[in-house]
């Protein structure tokens, strides 16, 4: 019943993850018994965390349970605090109504949640499309009462129907957009509320940094609020079964040690990897092996049309325009990607301040592409760190390269 929500194609690439399902079954338990959680996800984007929480949101309700759940991505739905209150109140009364056992309309309007209330038997429902109504009437509609009124939501409805509620909110950071909009405080708001409610809330992103921030620095509102799960790369066990779930045919120990070496376990770089393989053997005619699987990986990572590439790009372009200073943080990217450095040494090489060489790894830091280790900084992930450095000395290949192209490359 959940295919519109979770395709089975999507969970069949789902592995173990048992740990942090572990954790989070036991979050479960706890809910059931009237103790309310708050839970903080964070892990680099594509490593699996909307896939772990659409496979515990799965299991939850195969299993029948008997609380309230929804699952809201906010990223797409913070475009104004209009159509944040609206989608998000319209989001949960879905999910209330159908478990999503069916699509929902193809955009939450007044209109919509109007008809939802007229026949709703519950009392919330009713006064919180009203009222909703009421707010986005006015020529200037109060942003603040807005965003309490869908904040409230859940937690209203769960104590009208006497069940407990599981609420998840994947890319959670995205609330802080609103804050552009008169003054707008919504993560101090949404931390009162919280509080004050009964509802336990898993709180996603892939912002690592900025989620750290919100959990643990004493300037953020949810400072010692929530509970933390870092998600990490596919352990070695996991990452062969992702494989095995992904090939066509049986690769053998060396194949898949040297998928595991080149992906470091991340399941997308595992994914793109596999089909690669797949690809370089149909094409080329030649038979699974080590250093097929590096051929793969510099087509897939060298070529402009390559999907690691793309994804490199994606990562490496959005993430700098998060941060200030666009060219000279490149040159720090740059000279990273060729070795991990000190602040000082870096210093040198920039001929700059050491102050100023702080400043621009800050900036690097809290947009996740780069991490301090032992008093020197690293990329965060490795393969975008030798996608920085190939493009960055023009190293680039042709969208279907032969191998006699990649020979020289080849050693990873």
């Amino acid at each position: 019943m959940l295919e519109f929500f979770y395709h089975p194609n999507e969970r069949a690439t789902f592995v173990n993850r048992r740990r942090e399902l572990a954790l989070l079954d036991q979050l479960r338990e706890r809910v059931g018994r009237g103790e309310p959680q708050r839970l903080a996800i964070w892990g680099q984007r594509r490593i699996g965390k909307t896939l772990l929480l659409k496979e515990f949101s799965a299991r939850l309700l195969e299993a029948h349970w008997p609380g309230l759940f929804a699952y809201l991505d906010l990223e797409p739905i913070i475009s104004s605090p209009e159509n944040f209150a609206l989608t998000y109140i319209g989001h949960i009364l879905h999910w209330y109504r159908t478990g999503w056992s069916e699509l929902p309309p193809p955009l939450f309007d007044l209109n919509v949640l109007q008809q939802i209330a007229v026949d709703a038997p519950e009392r919330t429902i009713r006064e919180a499309v009203a009222t909703l109504a009421s707010h986005l009437s006015q020529e200037k509609p109060q942003y603040h009462a807005l965003l309490t009124l869908a904040f409230e939501f859940p937690n209203r409805l769960s104590l009208e129907t006497n069940r407990p509620m599981i609420l998840i909110l994947d890319e959670f950071p995205e609330l802080l957009a609103l804050e552009r909009y008169q003054g707008l405080r919504p993560l101090s708001l949404f931390r009162g509320l919280m509080q004050q409610g009964r509802i336990s809330y898993l709180l996603a992103s892939s912002a690592i940094s900025l989620m750290t921030w919100m959990v643990d620095s004493a300037d953020s509102p949810l400072f010692a609020q929530l509970e933390r799960l870092a998600l990490a790369a596919l352990p070695e066990e996991d990452t062969r079964q992702l494989i095995a779930r992904l090939a066509v045919e049986e690769y053998g120990a060396e194949v898949e040690d040297e998928i595991i070496r080149l992906s470091g376990g991340h399941p997308y770089y595992v994914r793109i990897l596999v089909r690669g393989l797949e690809d370089m053997i149909h094409l080329q005619q030649i038979a699974p092996s080590r250093e097929a699987v590096r051929y793969a990986f510099l087509a897939e990572t060298l070529a402009p049309e390559g999907r690691i590439a793309s994804f490199c790009r994606y990562v490496y372009e959005v993430s700098l325009r998060k941060a200030t200073g666009y060219s000279t943080l490149k040159a720090v990217l740059q000279l990273l990607a060729e070795e991990e450095d000190t602040p000082a040494h870096l210093a040198r090489r920039l001929k700059v301040s050491q102050p100023a060489v702080w400043s621009y790894l800050r900036r690097l830091e809290e947009v996740d592409l780069v991490v301090k280790e032992e008093g020197t900084f690293r990329y965060r992930d490795p393969v975008l760190q030798f996608w920085v450095a190939a493009t960055t000395r023009g190293i680039q290949v042709g969208p279907f390269p032969r191998r006699e192209a990649l020979s020289g490359l080849v050693d990873l």
